[in-house]
């Protein structure tokens, strides 16, 4: 049953594919499916709220939760690739598993759907008015599609991406929202999270 549901969702993620090699340019794709990277969004938080560190509580407390959910994101993503092991697709030519470190190099469940849609049940919760959530929805299903249709992905990856957002999101609330970045770090507060 499993091995049919995988076929299913390869032919499908495959003519999927392939339909949109002939439409959208590759390189705009990648470019959308960057804006997911995880090297981004663990840095860019983490530079913000060491360097800006109380300047404005809103942006602390704003890239505090974006770190923190970005942590609780590469954990389960590291453990749901390295559990399930599943091979990237091999019709996209460029896809070689080489370029790919670690848990990587596996396929389910895509990391920047996680990431992307645990970005956005965050963004919701703290700047519920608009156009944020609206934004942030759009640019969420944006990348997951974008992971799919350059050949990184299947769609069971993808789902299997935002059912790990949304437990993502519910550790997340057992843990925050926070007010600083300080919350996550129980020691070294003086001497990390003090501008000179």
């Amino acid at each position: 049953m499993l091995s049919a549901i995988q076929d299913f969702d390869a032919r499908v993620s495959q003519a999927a594919y392939d339909a949109s090699s002939k439409l959208v340019p590759s390189k705009v794709l990648h470019a959308i499916g960057w804006s997911g990277e995880g090297y981004f969004w663990l840095s860019v938080p983490l530079i913000v709220c060491l360097y800006y560190k109380g300047v404005d509580a809103g942006r602390d407390r704003f890239w505090s939760n974006m770190l923190l959910i970005n942590l609780v994101d590469i954990v389960f993503i590291a453990l749901g690739k390295c559990t399930f092991k599943r091979p990237r697709p091999a019709y996209e030519g460029s896809n070689k598993t080489a370029m790919f470190l670690g848990p990587d190099q596996h396929s389910f469940p895509s990391g920047h759907t996680s990431r992307v849609w645990s970005i956005y049940f965050v963004v919701s919760l703290l700047v519920p008015s608009f156009p944020y959530p609206i934004v942030s929805l759009i640019w969420a299903v944006t990348v997951s599609l974008s992971r799919l249709l350059v050949g990184r992905h299947y769609i069971g990856d993808l789902v299997g991406g935002f059912l790990l957002a949304l437990l993502n999101f519910t550790v997340y609330k057992q843990m925050g929202p926070i007010s600083t970045i300080a919350e996550l770090w129980p020691f070294g507060k003086q001497f990390l999270f003090t501008r000179v």
